[in-house]
């Protein structure tokens, strides 16, 4: 009878067929300049080893293949990964298949990191006891190696004949017999009913439940029979298993012997007095009694320190729990020459100038015609620059939109591993937050910078003279409306993480509020920019969402422009009654903001 059913992932427990044949595209398309248009015809790649599809299908040589692997990982990462789905009764299946306390595993040719990544993200981990896949290097890429591994974790290579793999492909059916095992074909996956029969499965099955009523029937009747079933629980508690399950000594079995494995998640420790193998992953979140663990729950091969997790913010950090201790996978970066990243850098700044020139430029000229005369013309465009500023502002406004917009797409299209920020909803209360910590830090802000032995230029003395002369309404617009928007949208919303591709968080928020400050032409108004401009960058990157980061320049600009004034007007015990509440609220509502764990871009 089968009580250990070994389960293949693609076309078996999920749909993956849109994240994976998207990925193929794209590796064939950047690699070679082969372009499918159809996904549909790259179906063939879901299931199969990818190294011998990609040599199969587009003729490519074995280095020529690992390129293309390179490439479609690039994509699945951060996108292929979860364009996927469950098939519908799959987590019924696995329960049931559980509770009637047969042991589960998978054997899978995609690489361990990514199943065990699926199986997590939809809440089926818990069901198997070994999740074994193929490795980044290229090792264990032919199913029967994946097999043969699975059912060594399992200490089943001595009971095949309790073992069943089930799977959609040719591949797996044949795979399960090269390795002394039966199988049981599903035919709603990506392999036809057709290429099943022709390899001769032990069994055919067209629906997840029809799976269900074979496996749980077949082993009803053996219990009947009085055959032994190996159960799910162990003498040790209902839900873990005997550390030393399946093996006579403290590491064969746990997933084989290479380095970069962990050991499996149901309480696998070490025998205390000895150590686990190099490159093996012991989770501490897992004790059991006279067993002991390394340090923060890691042991790493020597030469740890070059370790590699998929997050370039850290990369020079141990991998967090649940990842791949690979230090010969690591992560490459962003292959662009110097001359390009600081172009990409520098021209949505040169379209700002060029902008405002041509803006500006314009409506001088219409001053001058309607005048009749240049210097009429010209004394008109002063009394109204504010307004003119405003205009440029608003045709910032749309090239920069739709920078930004493309630049999200870039990063979709191409799947970039870097962290892409996401758009979360926020409280009324968060907002509120934010926008008295935008008051309070700002005024702290001109505290500091009064204190220093500086004195504000003509640029600052100029733009100070037109927003005093505007009215009201166009100060509201200009300065407090228009100006944010536009600013946000070059600075964090383009600049801060094109920055950010190439050298993370910190330093991009650092250059991005440098060049902020200087972008003001002032010394001193630029100081104030440089040092707002990184605090609007953290925002940015806490919160994950533009809206937010200009609600909070927006709230610095009305008190700047409006209350300010007023500021000046308060008496000294007034004045240092308010500067001293700013600076608490400073960091109280600084430590508030930053403490909570709000971060939704942590990989």
């Amino acid at each position: 009878m089968w009580n250990t059913v070994l389960f293949d992932l693609d076309g078996t427990l999920t749909d993956s067929g849109e994240g994976i044949t998207r990925c193929v595209q794209y590796a064939l398309r950047k690699e070679f300049g082969i372009k499918v248009e159809n996904l549909h015809d790259l179906d063939c790649f879901v299931g199969p080893p990818l190294k011998e599809q990609f040599m199969q299908y587009a003729h490519l040589n074995a280095e020529e293949a690992e390129r293309a692997i390179m490439a479609y990982r690039e994509r699945y990462r951060t996108r292929g990964i979860y364009e996927n789905r469950v098939y519908d009764g799959i987590p019924e299946v696995l329960s049931a298949l559980a509770k009637e306390g047969m042991v589960l595993g998978l054997a899978s040719s995609k690489p361990t990191e990514f199943c065990r990544e699926i199986l997590r993200y939809f809440g089926l981990e818990q069901y198997f006891r070994v999740i074994v896949g193929s490795e980044m290097n290229g090792r264990r890429s032919k199913k029967t190696e994946v097999i043969e591994d699975a059912l060594l974790a399992l200490g089943m290579t001595e009971r095949r004949a309790e073992v069943v793999l089930v799977g959609d492909r040719k591949y797996d059916v044949e795979g399960a017999k090269l390795s002394g095992i039966s199988s049981i074909g599903v035919s709603f996956g990506y392999g036809s009913r057709a290429e099943l029969e022709a390899t001769w499965p032990d069994c055919i099955v067209d629906t997840p439940e029809e799976l269900r009523n074979v496996l749980i029937g077949q082993a009803r009747d053996a219990k009947a029979d009085g055959s032994a079933v190996c159960s799910a629980s162990s003498e040790e508690g209902q839900t873990g298993y005997p550390a030393n399950w399946g093996t006579s000594s403290p590491w064969v079995g746990y997933y084989g012997a290479p380095q970069g494995y962990y050991f499996p998640p149901q309480g696998y420790g070490v025998p205390q007095g000895t150590e686990p193998p190099q490159g093996y992953y012991v989770p501490k979140s897992y004790p059991l009694p006279g067993y002991n663990y390394p340090p923060q729950g890691y042991y790493l091969p020597s030469g740890s320190q070059d370790v590699r997790i998929y997050d370039p913010q850290s990369a020079m950090s141990y991998p967090a729990y649940g990842q791949l201790a690979a230090p010969d996978c690591p992560v490459p970066a962003r292959r662009e020459s110097i001359p390009y990243m600081l172009w990409r850098i520098l021209y949505p700044l040169l379209l700002d100038y060029a902008t405002s020139f041509v803006v500006t430029n314009l409506v001088m000229v219409l001053f001058v015609m309607i005048m009749g005369n240049a210097s009429a013309g010209y004394e008109v465009y002063q009394r109204n620059s504010l307004l003119v500023l405003g205009l440029s502002d608003l045709a910032a406004i749309v090239l920069f939109s739709i920078l930004f917009y493309a630049d999200h797409q870039k990063r979709l299209r191409e799947g970039v591993r870097e962290r892409i920020l996401k758009c979360s909803g926020h409280s009324v209360v968060q907002y509120f937050i934010v926008a008295v910590f935008s008051f309070a830090v700002g005024t702290v802000i001109t505290l500091v910078i009064s204190t220093l032995p500086l004195s504000s230029g003509e640029v600052y003395d100029s733009l100070e003279q037109s927003i005093g002369s505007a009215n009201v309404v166009v100060r509201l617009l200009v300065v407090c409306i228009s100006g944010p928007v536009a600013e946000e949208l070059l600075f964090r919303g383009i600049l801060y993480r094109r920055l950010r591709d190439y050298m993370g968080t910190a330093w991009a928020a650092v250059f991005s509020a440098v060049i902020f400050g200087v972008a003001h032409g002032d010394l001193y108004q630029g100081l104030y920019a440089g040092i707002f401009g990184l605090v609007l960058a953290l925002i940015y990157e806490h919160y994950g969402t533009l809206w937010i980061c200009i609600f909070a320049h927006v709230v610095n600009n009305l008190s700047a422009t409006f209350f300010n004034p007023m500021f000046s007007k308060f008496g000294d015990l007034a004045q240092t009654l308010y500067i001293v509440c700013c600076v608490v609220l400073t960091v109280v509502l600084g430590i508030v903001i930053f403490s909570r764990k709000r971060r939704i871009n942590a990989v």
